[in-house]
């Protein structure tokens, strides 16, 4: 199985999909508790969501589940929201906190750099390749992380999350006019919406 399919389009859009996959190898699969075996934490509907909404839109999807290797995290395993309970690199928990892998079998640091090498990286070069070829035909390309997740998960968040939650870290990751037409949007339509709130 590929790290990532891609479906190339032919405007600037590109829509990352990072925990839609589920496929995990046999031999991590057997490590697996119960818990761990039903990759609860997966961004379910993730490609229907998004389907059709954008024709032009290149799409670059993991095909493999988070619990083998998140492709949403730095790869030298620092925290992607430092201070606060989340997931790392290669997750040993799920959302609630809840063991993944059987007691003394979680990966190693040799297993999670073969997984970040057969998994991690290839999802990324994907992605730096299609930003390449998409910055060639249009000058930029815009690059949309995609993601679906539990409204009410108290191990991360209090409360309930808006059902539309727009992240650009504060401001750095895009210029501010886009920033401000995707806020806009979100706020005139019927859902609730954040931008840069638990998951900027």
């Amino acid at each position: 199985m590929k790290p990532a399919n891609v479906s190339q389009g032919e405007g600037p859009i590109i829509l990352g999909q990072p925990h839609g996959g589920t496929f995990v190898p046999p031999e991590i699969w057997a490590t697996l508790n119960d818990n761990g075996k039903l990759l609860a934490d997966t961004d379910w509907h993730i490609s229907q969501v998004y389907d059709g909404l954008l024709t032009s839109a290149t799409v670059v999807v993991a095909t493999f589940h988070r619990c083998v290797i998140d492709a949403n995290r730095d790869p030298q395993g620092g925290s992607l929201y430092p201070g606060q309970n989340t997931t790392g690199l290669c997750p040993v928990t799920d959302f609630d906190g809840l063991p993944l892998y059987h007691s003394g079998q979680e990966p190693n640091p040799a297993q999670v750099e073969q997984r970040r090498v057969e998994f991690h990286a290839p999802y990324h070069a994907a992605l730096a390749a299609e930003v390449a070829r998409v910055k060639a035909k249009h000058g930029y390309a815009v690059v949309f992380d995609c993601h679906s997740i539990r409204s009410h998960i108290p191990f991360l968040f209090e409360g309930t999350l808006p059902d539309l939650n727009i992240g650009t870290d504060t401001g750095k990751t895009c210029a501010p006019g886009l920033e401000q037409i995707a806020n806009d949007i979100a706020k005139t339509s019927s859902f609730t919406s954040v931008l840069n709130g638990r998951f900027r």
